[in-house]
């Protein structure tokens, strides 16, 4: 199946498909930042009128102020960080930056244990203020961490991490020669920090470093050049994509994931001749792109390759905003020496784009920023989540696959309704960005576990030691079967292997809140099981038993199988969606007859197309997001709301399937048998980003050993049935006639 494209003809659709139509009263208030004077200047962007100024040290650079999620201002100066209310424009704090040495030259300077010089470690201490430069100053909303970055005369760097609550600065990095630098940024998923440098080098150029926010390291510049008079950089309205301006008034963009170019946006043939890109704006539809140059304003559509909105402006224009709930768009012009700004607000929604406003502002103003409310933001997860680590079995012993424990935790934990999880494949991706293994956290250091708890998403990270199993010695059995050949067979059914996992749990500041070890063995009774079956039944009763003791007891109280439960959430707008993207439920059981694994997303699109909404499978809706260059695993960190605009539907689908298979044994392994115990988690989000449904169901459905495939099949047909029964109560009317 395919997305359906939407008619520019009509305007209510036309909203949608720019991700724009919000209500125009958002647009309530702004700040232009003045480095000329020296202020932040408050406006009411209603009628223009100047509310207010507040005195503080601001860097004449682009990127020199942030948003914070708690709807402060973040101001920067050359030699400190000046906190703002974000409603009332008042200071709340100014913060000097401290100062770090630089790494220590000496040819005596102390050595590591391998013989080798080390670095001083970095000392803070107060700045000078005439010594350091600002190049940037960026924000990332997982973690609510600041980060900005100085220069000194002689090239040497300094990169800070800044925690707006407590007001604290830590040194993240210090290194020197990678030429002048110009701005910073951080990737939307938080992996990532970018530096851009201009190096002259072996030709005058715009480079790139990418840096590991966690440990500091920096990485060695990619691969691309861009225009080095033009090195501010933008990121996409998800934070997964960077864009760069190159000389030929082309766009490169960068998968910040990936860390490498992906593709080139030929925008420089919609310009007139000579002119030159000024800003790239990305439209809350986290699709098209605001590109603002020196003669005017378009729209850039990125799966068209070409402009669908264009104006030409009598000023050259200075910076360009828009409130990502709004469908207004402001730019900003003047602000020169001597020169007096004046804004104007756009209607982007009619395709002349006219004007709609032009107010006048104060000389020196050289951007506009547009403060977003705490209450605006996505809510939060009703559920604590949960990120499971390690648990690792080892290699692979004879007799067969074994159990994923660290998926049977998870899914365990699902099973109690109590919480929800992390995705496997998103844990992997941000230890491997990371550059972190198991072993790392499960020492407990605090700024590790924050980091990856916070660029996660999660409330607690539940971290496995690798487990201990002891197998049965068969040595008598081997010397009974010298007697008798039956004695071997009786004799291993009264000792079989046991299983020993040691787990911690951490909270989101890095502190231990919970700490086990258990033990579990198969019983082995007369009951006709080899060892490689006991073992794998022994791996899913100690993750079960592990999933048990975290939550309390609520798996072995909430934990059962049986009547279908209320969903967790429900909104009334369910039953008005027609179209729906299938990004997830992703699918842990295995297709033995086909040697292959499932996956439950493109077998459920079928089914959900007998509700009577248009469904794209998630084929289709995962080969989309690639033309814009995004990949599967950024969409775990992605905002929903930006993916069902993106694609054009209205809502998308995610979820997590965890399953775990128990054979049971009889008497004398007559009539043995195995259950796959599956647990479904999804919901649905619309393109305002509320969850139309959310729900957690477990099936226990009997399959044989070798066969997985029914009860995938069940298992689809059981999130069809919870919607369809979510469906027929919104509306009040009969269930939807599902097919067979």
């Amino acid at each position: 199946m395919h997305i359906p494209r939407i008619p520019a003809l009509i305007p209510a659709l036309l909203a949608a498909w720019l991700g724009t139509a919000g209500n125009a009263a958002a647009d309530i208030g702004g700040f232009l930042i003045d480095p000329a004077d020296q202020q932040v200047h408050r406006l009411d962007l209603d009628t223009g009128r100047v509310l207010g100024q507040t005195p503080v040290p601001v860097a004449d650079i682009y990127h020199n102020a942030v948003r914070t999620r708690e709807g402060q201002l973040l101001v920067a100066g050359h030699s400190t960080l000046s906190v703002l209310d974000g409603t009332t424009g008042k200071l709340v704090a100014t913060v000097p930056l401290p100062e770090a040495m630089v790494p220590d030259e000496r040819p005596n300077r102390p050595k590591n244990d391998d013989g080798l010089p080390r670095e001083k470690l970095p000392v803070l201490q107060r700045a000078a203020a005439a010594q350091w430069r600002l190049f940037g100053l960026d924000y990332e909303e997982r973690t609510g961490l600041a980060y900005l970055g100085v220069q000194d005369p002689h090239a040497h760097t300094i990169i800070y991490r800044f925690e707006p609550k407590t007001r604290q600065f830590a040194v993240l990095s210090t290194f020197v020669g990678v030429g002048r630098l110009a701005d910073l940024a951080v990737a939307g998923d938080g992996l990532r920090l970018y530096v851009a440098a201009i190096e002259l080098l072996p030709e005058p150029a715009g480079r790139i470093y990418p840096i590991n926010p966690l440990s500091g390291e920096r990485g060695a510049a990619l691969p691309i050049a861009f225009d080095p008079r033009h090195t501010q950089m933008s990121l996409s309205t998800d934070g997964n994509l960077l864009y760069l301006i190159a000389a030929d008034q082309s766009v490169i963009v960068v998968n910040t994931r990936s860390n490498a170019a992906i593709r080139r946006l030929r925008v420089g043939t919609e310009l007139e001749k000579n002119a030159r890109i000024a800003r790239v704006l990305p439209a809350a539809d986290n699709r098209h792109l605001w590109i603002l140059y020196d003669r005017g304003l378009l729209l850039w559509d990125p799966f068209k390759g070409k402009a669908v909105r264009k104006r030409t402006l009598a000023a050259p224009p200075r910076d360009v905003f828009m409130h990502p709930d709004s469908m207004h768009l402001w730019t900003l012009h003047g602000g020169l020496p001597g020169q007096n700004t004046h804004l104007r607000r756009w209607d982007t929604l009619a395709a002349e784009l006219p004007q709609l406003n032009k107010f006048d502002g104060p000389a020196g103003a050289s951007r506009l920023l547009m403060p977003i409310l705490a209450s605006a933001l996505p809510p939060t997860a009703a559920l604590p989540k949960v990120a499971v680590v390690g648990f690792e079995t080892g290699q692979a012993r004879a007799g067969g696959r074994f159990p994923n424990v660290s998926e049977v935790v998870a899914g365990s934990l699902l099973r109690t309704r109590r919480f929800e999880i992390v995705p496997p494949l998103q844990i992997k991706t941000v230890l491997d960005t990371l550059a972190l293994s198991p072993d790392q956290l499960r020492t407990g250091d605090p700024e590790a576990v924050r980091q990856v708890a916070s660029l996660l998403g999660a409330d607690y990270v539940l971290v496995g030691e690798p487990l201990r199993v002891g197998m049965p010695d068969r040595t008598i059995e081997r010397l009974a079967g010298l007697w008798n050949p039956y004695m071997p067979f009786v004799l291993s059914q009264l000792q079989s292997p046991t299983v020993v996992a040691r787990a911690e749990a951490f909270d989101r500041d890095g502190h231990s809140t919970w700490k086990a070890e258990v033990a579990n063995r198969d019983d082995p009774f007369l009951s006709g099981k080899v060892d490689s079956t006991m073992l794998g039944n022994a791996l899913v009763i100690t993750a079960q038993d592990v999933a048990n003791q975290f939550s309390k007891g609520a798996l072995a109280e909430n934990g059962k199988p049986g009547a279908d439960l209320p969903p967790i959430a429900r909104h009334e707008s369910l039953a008005s969606i027609h179209r729906v993207a299938l990004l997830g439920p992703d699918s842990a059981l295995y297709n033995e007859k086909a040697n292959r694994a499932e996956s439950l997303g493109q077998v459920l699109a079928e089914k959900l197309a007998h509700l009577g909404w248009e469904v794209s499978d998630p084929d289709a809706s995962f080969a989309r997001l690639a033309e814009l260059g995004i990949e599967p695993a950024q969409l775990l960190t992605s905002d929903p709301k930006l993916l069902a605009r993106t694609l054009g539907v209205d809502a998308v689908m995610l979820g997590l399937v965890r399953s775990s298979t128990y054979v049971s044994g009889g008497f004398l392994g007559l009539s043995q048998g195995a259950a796959a115990e599956v647990v479904l988690q999804f919901e649905l989000i619309d393109q305002q980003g509320r969850r139309l449904w959310k729900d957690i169901q477990v099936r226990t459905l009997p399959t044989g050993v070798k066969d997985n495939g029914a009860a995938l099949m069940q298992a689809t047909s059981a999130i069809v049935e919870r919607l369809s029964q979510g469906l027929t109560a919104g509306t009040g009317g009969t269930p939807r006639k599902l097919s067979p």
